[in-house]
C-alpha cells in the first residue's frame, strides 16, 4: 500500500477532482449569468438546462474521484493524523463532513429539492473555501509533525 506512484496519482486525482467540482460550480454560475444577459428568457432557460446537465455529469465524475482518492489518502495517512492527535482527527472529520454536505447540496439541486441554482452554488462555493482552508491547515500540521 506504500506505492509512491499510486500515492502521487491519487493526490492528483483528488486535487483535479476538486478543481473540476468547484470549477464546474463557478463555470455554471458564470454561464448562467451570461446566458441570461445575452439570450432572451426562453432561449436562456433552454441553454441553462442543457448546460446544467452537462456540468452535472462532470460533477458526478468529480465526486466519484474525490470519494475514491480521499478514502485512499485517508487510509494511507491515518497514522499521521493520529500523530497530530485529536486536532488531526477533528480537522479531517470536519473536512469530510463538509465534503459530504457539498455532495448533498449538488444532489438536492439535481433532484430539484433546492429550487435556485444560485443558492446551491453559493452554498457550495463557501463550503469549498472552508474545505480548502481545512485541507491546508491539516497539511501544515501533518508536515509540522514531521511526516
Amino acid at each position: 500500500m506504500n506505492n509512491p506512484v499510486l500515492i502521487i496519482v491519487m493526490r492528483y486525482v483528488h486535487v483535479l477532482s476538486f478543481i473540476a467540482l468547484v470549477g464546474g460550480l463557478l463555470y455554471n454560475m458564470l454561464g448562467q449569468r451570461i446566458a441570461r444577459k445575452v439570450l432572451d428568457s426562453e432561449a436562456a432557460e433552454t441553454f441553462i438546462n442543457a448546460f446544467r446537465g452537462l456540468i452535472l455529469k462532470f460533477q458526478w465524475v468529480a465526486i466519484l474521484g474525490l470519494i475514491i482518492s480521499g478514502t485512499f489518502t485517508w487510509v494511507i495517512t491515518n497514522d499521521k493524523y493520529k500523530a497530530i492527535g485529536a486536532l488531526g482527527n477533528a480537522l479531517i472529520g470536519t473536512k469530510v463532513l463538509l465534503a459530504m454536505m457539498v455532495f448533498c447540496v449538488i444532489w438536492m439541486r439535481w433532484s430539484k429539492l433546492i429550487k435556485s441554482d444560485k443558492t446551491a452554488m453559493m452554498i457550495n462555493i463557501h463550503l469549498a473555501a472552508i474545505i480548502i482552508l481545512l485541507g491546508a491547515t491539516l497539511r501544515y500540521y501533518r508536515l509540522a509533525v514531521g511526516s
